[in-house]
């Protein structure tokens, strides 16, 4: 009894150890610039470097920003990049 408990506890701690051990899979994109959906709602799109690592970094950033036309209240998307504001 004491056996079979003792496998069962040494089985139950090597699969934890197996899977703590696992590293972060490599993200593989498909496209060059991707799209980062931040907690605020706001949506950035740029070159996504590192991903899957602790510190991703996003560069060449734009973002779209609606405008109203004031006269004809057409209201249209615009690409902006970020820091050209």
């Amino acid at each position: 009894m004491n056996n079979t408990r003792g496998i069962v506890v040494l089985a139950a701690v090597l699969s934890l150890l197996a899977g703590c051990d696992q590293k972060a899979a490599k993200i593989h994109l498909e496209t060059e610039y991707q799209a980062v959906y931040l907690d605020n709602g706001q949506v950035l799109y740029g070159r996504l470097e590192g991903a899957g690592s602790a510190y991703p970094l996003l560069r060449d950033v734009y973002y779209i920003q609606r405008q109203t036309d004031p006269e004809t209240k057409e209201v249209k998307n615009v690409l902006l990049r970020r820091g050209s504001e």
